[in-house]
């Protein structure tokens, strides 16, 4: 019983938590730049420069640093 309870509790909290923030669980993140970009990089090295320059952080935004 204390496992459904328990069980129960975790996924309310998950379902406030999504509601307050919805985007939470959004995973992809390329901005219009990048995926213009993308095609035009020729070599490795042009994609990773475009990677660098547009392409998704995760946590790592000017609010963090």
């Amino acid at each position: 019983m204390r496992r459904i309870l328990f069980a129960a509790l975790i996924a309310l909290i998950a379902a406030g938590a999504s509601l307050l923030r919805p985007d939470a669980l959004y995973l992809s993140a390329t901005t219009p730049e990048y995926a213009a970009a993308i095609p035009m990089a020729q070599t490795a090295a042009d994609r990773g420069i475009v990677a660098f320059a547009y392409g998704d952080w995760g946590a790592l935004t000017s609010h963090a640093l």
